[in-house]
C-alpha cells in the first residue's frame, strides 16, 4: 500500500508542477544548495519506492559541492529521473548511480542506471510532451510527461540537460549547472 501510495503522490506532484511549470517565475527560491544534500533528500523522498524496487542506489558526491537553484524544484526533477531508473530497471543487479562533480568551471549531476536503456531512433524525443517510447509502450503507467516537465524546468532554471543511452545497457541523464560559485 505505501509503494501506491507513493505512486499516487508522484502522479499528483507531476500535475501540480505541470501546472506551476508555465509561472515558475511566481514559485520558485533560487538560494546555494548542497548537492549532497538534495541528491538525499530525493532518494529519502522515494526510500519506500526504492526499497520495494531491489535496485541499488549509489551516491558519489563530496559533501562540499554546492550549485545556485530552487531545491524544491531540483528534487522533482531528480524523482522524476530516479523512478523513470526504477521503472525500466533491469530484473537482476540493477543499480543507479548519482555522482556529482565539478569539471570546466560547471557542476555535472549524472544520473546513470544500468536499466534497459532507451533505442537509438528514440532517444531524441525523450523529453518531447507525452513521448512514451516502446519502453513506455510496454509499461501502462508511462505518461510521457515526467522527463518533458524536467527538461522544461532545466530551461527555465537555465541548467542543461543531457541524455545517452544504449538499449539494453544504460541511461545516463546529465544536467549541468552553468552558475557556480
Amino acid at each position: 500500500m505505501n509503494i501506491e501510495l507513493s505512486r499516487i503522490e508522484n502522479d499528483i506532484d507531476r500535475a501540480l508542477y505541470y501546472a506551476r511549470s508555465e509561472q515558475i517565475y511566481k514559485d520558485y527560491l533560487i538560494q546555494k544548495l548542497n548537492m549532497w544534500k538534495v541528491l538525499s533528500r530525493a532518494v529519502n523522498k522515494n526510500r519506500t519506492v526504492v526499497m520495494n524496487s531491489s535496485v541499488a542506489v549509489e551516491l558519489k558526491c563530496d559533501k562540499d559541492i554546492y550549485v545556485y537553484g530552487d531545491e524544491k524544484w531540483l528534487v522533482f526533477m531528480i524523482t522524476q529521473v530516479l523512478l523513470n531508473a526504477i521503472k525500466y530497471k533491469k530484473e537482476k543487479d540493477a543499480k543507479i548511480i548519482m555522482s556529482v562533480k565539478r569539471e570546466n568551471g560547471k557542476i555535472l549531476l549524472k544520473i546513470l542506471d544500468n536499466g534497459k536503456g532507451i533505442k537509438k531512433e528514440e532517444l531524441p524525443r525523450i523529453f518531447d510532451k507525452g513521448f512514451t517510447g516502446s519502453n513506455g509502450r510496454e509499461n501502462e503507467k508511462s505518461t510521457g510527461m515526467g522527463l518533458y516537465l524536467v527538461y522544461k524546468l532545466c530551461k527555465k532554471l537555465d541548467i542543461d540537460i543531457k541524455a545517452e543511452s544504449i538499449y539494453g545497457e544504460f541511461t545516463a541523464i546529465k544536467f549541468t549547472f552553468n552558475i557556480v560559485r
